[in-house]
């Protein structure tokens, strides 16, 4: 509970330029970052009603990266494992305009984003992963916001569905 505290009262500052200004929404993912990634697409969809794609890092780079441009928001939900590998997508990005997020852990493995955020929790990728959640759904939530929606109460949705 402290550290999502933490990471909550870090998240909705940050998140607020970024979620008012940017028009697409890209979430980048590897291992378990990935699920994270698809949960972060999801909350923009519904909360902001924007179209947003959630993809692998390296599945990004061959084809979708085309979406990638001024008004582009990618963030990447920074692994261990792909620490290289994200490195040389948050130049790519950058090279083509999109605004970048990172996320990660280690202050030591710092890349060229916009936005550059090291937890600094010392967790795995896994547990880490979790705490992720708080910048997507502060995004998501600025997002909505920033386009006169109300978050709390997303178009077309009910607490119920019945078949």
């Amino acid at each position: 509970p402290a550290l999502g505290r933490r990471v909550l009262k870090t998240a909705l500052p940050l998140m607020r330029e970024i979620g008012t200004t940017a028009s697409r929404f890209v979430f980048l993912g590897a291992g378990p970052a990935h699920g994270i990634a698809w949960e972060a697409m999801l909350k923009m969809t519904e909360m902001a009603q924007r179209t947003a794609m959630a993809y692998h890092p390296l599945e990004f780079r061959h084809g979708p990266i085309a979406v990638a441009g001024p008004g582009t928001a990618a963030v990447i939900f920074g692994t261990d494992a792909g620490a290289t590998l994200e490195a040389a997508l948050v130049r790519d990005l950058r090279k083509h305009g999109a605004g970048v997020v990172v996320l990660r852990d280690d202050r030591s493995r710092e890349v060229d984003a916009d936005v550059g955020v090291s937890l600094g929790v010392g967790l795995s990728d896994a547990p880490r992963s979790v705490l992720y959640l708080p910048f997507a759904q502060a995004l998501a939530y600025w997002r909505a916001v920033g386009a006169g929606l109300d978050p709390d109460r997303p178009r077309h949705l009910t607490s119920v569905v019945r078949l």
